[in-house]
């Protein structure tokens, strides 16, 4: 029973923080600089401690260079064996010691391990065979190095623990991270700063493109220009009306004009002419050449030169009886007529006092419409570099937990 309410009663509650990005600094701080104290004086300790032992290494290295061999009887092979492998040991192990120098700074504690620990491996593999055969000749000696070494293996082995249990790693990486955040945040805070100013640029120009746009509404509503605008599309509609009908009296007469073209080379041009643009043709045709291949063209289709078939050669003969020579007189002079009124009423509207007002506000328009592109342009690509660059916390927080048992939230 006891023992079940020390489990309950006994158990520890996670502590809980509830910081703002501020705070969690200065607690990240405060943490990082009392595990940083704390090792440099464990780092002041061990130092003078290694001393120590460094110098009863030596003083071990000594006595084992000064051992003479117990028995003296052995071969003379043997002795060299022995004295050589001794050499070689001692120095090894004097450019270990030499090698063996604690850092000065906190921070450059795991690099030193890292290097201590390859330096320990290699010197174990040079001389795993000279402490085997010293064994058999100087074992008192040699041991007394290996102990020393041992004193000062557990140094580093102390030294270790105390950085592990003192979590400095955790806090010099979350301040680095929280650093990293912080420099997102303030990058962030300038970046909305952009957008902001973006934003009332862009509602400035809407405003003025609205302004021009209504004012080119305004000028649009001119009556006189109105009037002007309504006639040159009345005669538009006229002329092309008219281009429809002289394209649809032509159409029939296609197949044959092509055939006739093959036997009258003289008359070729001006059919490719009329078959290409009807009303450009005939604007252009000013002696009605046209008739004259017409003419041709019905006695050739009368006397089945052409080889037509009966459908196509009636459809050609009752076309041409509609393409008399007045016919088209007359039509040449209207269409002329509605091509002259058309040139000059756009010419009027161009000339118009509103027209030159007009194209000065569309280009405005034109250029404000540019500007807002390039801005919109802009602010996406701030908005795109605002939510990449979005500082999270997340990884201080469960780095701190993790390795801490502390739980933070952020305020």
């Amino acid at each position: 029973m006891r023992q079940f309410l020390k489990k309950i009663f006994g158990k520890q509650s996670t502590p809980e923080l509830t910081l703002t990005s501020e705070q969690l600094g200065r607690w990240i701080t405060k943490q990082h600089g009392a595990a940083t104290k704390q090792l440099a004086e464990q780092l002041q300790k061990k130092a003078i401690e290694a001393q120590h032992w460094i110098a009863e290494t030596t003083h071990a290295l000594n006595n084992l260079q000064n051992a003479e061999l117990t028995n003296q009887a052995i071969p003379e092979q043997h002795k060299s064996i022995a004295s050589g492998n001794k050499e070689a040991f001692i120095k090894n192990v004097t450019n270990y010691l030499d090698q063996f120098r604690l850092p000065d700074q906190v921070n450059e504690l795991a690099s030193w391990f890292e290097v201590y620990e390859l330096a320990t491996q290699v010197f174990l593999e040079n001389t795993s065979r000279q402490s085997a055969v010293l064994q058999e000749f100087h074992a008192r000696e040699k041991n007394a190095v290996l102990e020393s070494l041992r004193r000062i293996e557990q140094l580093t082995n102390q030294l270790r623990k105390e950085l592990e249990e003192s979590k400095h790693a955790v806090y010099v990486t979350a301040h680095h991270s929280f650093t990293q955040c912080i420099d997102k945040e303030n990058f962030c805070k300038e970046i909305q700063q952009n957008i902001a100013a973006l934003h009332a640029s862009l509602q400035t120009y809407a405003s003025e493109q609205t302004r021009l746009t209504q004012e080119q509404q305004r000028i649009a509503k001119d009556s006189a220009r109105i009037m002007l605008e309504q006639e040159l599309i009345t005669t538009q509609q006229t002329v092309k009306q008219l281009e429809d009908k002289l394209r649809n009296m032509v159409a029939p007469l296609e197949a044959g004009l092509r055939k006739y073209a093959k036997l009258a080379p003289l008359h070729a041009h001006v059919i490719e002419q009329y078959l290409a643009s009807p009303s450009d043709a005939l604007s252009q045709d000013v002696h009605l050449k046209i008739t004259e291949v017409l003419v041709e063209l019905q006695k050739n289709a009368w006397n089945d030169t052409l080889e037509l078939k009966q459908d196509k050669k009636t459809r050609t003969i009752n076309a041409i009886a509609n393409l008399n020579k007045p016919f088209l007189q007359k039509l040449i002079t209207t269409y002329a007529k509605l091509k002259r009124d058309e040139v000059r009423l756009a010419q009027a509207l161009i000339s118009h006092k509103t027209s030159q007002e007009l194209n000065m506000l569309r280009k405005e328009t034109e250029a404000v419409h540019e500007i807002m592109k390039k801005k919109q342009l802009e602010l996406a690509d701030l908005q795109k570099k605002q939510d990449t660059n979005t500082p999270d916390y997340t990884a201080i927080f469960q780095l701190i937990q993790e390795q801490t048992g502390t739980v933070i939230r952020l305020k």
